[in-house]
C-alpha cells in the first residue's frame, strides 16, 4: 500500500529556561511551518546538520511528538495538533514499516491486529500476507484471537501454563484438536448461531504459579482427567501426521 504525505505549516516549539536557576521561560523552536507534500512512491530525502529539527519532524509523524501547530495529512487523512495521534490501522502499518526497515527474515507479531475493527484487522492482514510473500519472511504470529490464528497460520501451537500441550497444521487444531484444552479454547471462541459447549469445570483458574501441580497442569480442569493425571505429568506424543500432543488421554 502506498501512501501520500503532506506538511502543511508544522511546527514545534519547546519550554526552556535561560539558565538552571532562571525563573523567566520562552520557547525554542525546533520546526518551524514546515510545508511540504511527499508522492506516492516517491522517496524523499531530508538531510540538515544536527539539531536541526530532522528528528523532532520525524517524531512528530510517528506520532511520539504532538505539533504545537500545523496539520499531517496522510493519504487525503488530516491530522491536527488536537490529535498528531494515527489511527489503529495507522499505528500498526508504521510499526510494521519500522520492522522491516532492518531487512529481516523473521517477524515475530504479538497480538498484530487485538486493538483493530474487524475491517482494518483484515487490511492489516492482508498487508502482511503481501508482505510475507514480497521479501519471503517468516512469521510467529501471537495473538488469543483464534479466528485470526486460524486464517494466517500454516501450523498452531497451543500453550497452556507455560507449556506447549499441542502442535500442528490450523486444520488439525481448530477442527479436531487432541488436547482437552485445546477443544475447551475452541468450544470456547463465540460463533454466530453456534451455543457455547462450555463444561462445568471451564471456569476453573489456572494452577498457583507458587505452587504449580505434580501431573498435569490442565487436570483440574479436564473432564477427561484420571488419577493418572494428577500424579503424572504427560510426554509429548507425535502422531504420524507430524502433530504432537501432551496428553495422558487424547482425544481421538
Amino acid at each position: 500500500m502506498v501512501l501520500s504525505l503532506e506538511f502543511d505549516k508544522l511546527s514545534k516549539k519547546f519550554p526552556a529556561r535561560k539558565g538552571p536557576l532562571s525563573l523567566s521561560k520562552f520557547e525554542v523552536t525546533a520546526v518551524n511551518a514546515v510545508s511540504l507534500k511527499i508522492k506516492p512512491g516517491e522517496t524523499f530525502g531530508l538531510v540538515g546538520e544536527s539539531g536541526c529539527g530532522k528528528s523532532t519532524l520525524a517524531k512528530m509523524l510517528v506520532g511520539l511528538l504532538k505539533p504545537t501547530s500545523g496539520r499531517i495529512i496522510i493519504d487525503g487523512e488530516i491530522f491536527d495538533k488536537s490529535d498528531p495521534k494515527f489511527s489503529g490501522g495507522q499505528a500498526q502499518r508504521i510499526g510494521i514499516a519500522r520492522a522491516l526497515a532492518a531487512e529481516p527474515k523473521i517477524l515475530v507479531l504479538d497480538e498484530p491486529v487485538s486493538a483493530l475493527d474487524v475491517s482494518i484487522q483484515a487490511q492489516v492482514l492482508n498487508l502482511l500476507e503481501e508482505l510475507k510473500e514480497k521479501f519471503g519472511l517468516t512469521y510467529f504470529f501471537i495473538s488469543h484471537d483464534l479466528s485470526v490464528v486460524e486464517a494466517v497460520s500454516d501450523r498452531v501451537a497451543v500453550m497452556y501454563f507455560g507449556s506447549i500441550v499441542e502442535v500442528g497444521t490450523a486444520k488439525e487444531i481448530f477442527s479436531k484438536p487432541k488436547h482437552p484444552y485445546t477443544k475447551l479454547l475452541a468450544d470456547s471462541a463465540p460463533v454466530i448461531g453456534k451455543p457455547l459447549t462450555l463444561n462445568e469445570k471451564s471456569g476453573y483458574e489456572l494452577p498457583d504459579i507458587l505452587n504449580p501441580p505434580i501431573g498435569c497442569a490442565f487436570s483440574e480442569r479436564c473432564v477427561y482427567a484420571k488419577e493418572l493425571c494428577s500424579k503424572e505429568a504427560p510426554i509429548f506424543r507425535e502422531s504420524k501426521n507430524g502433530s504432537s500432543v501432551s496428553c495422558h488421554y487424547p482425544i481421538n
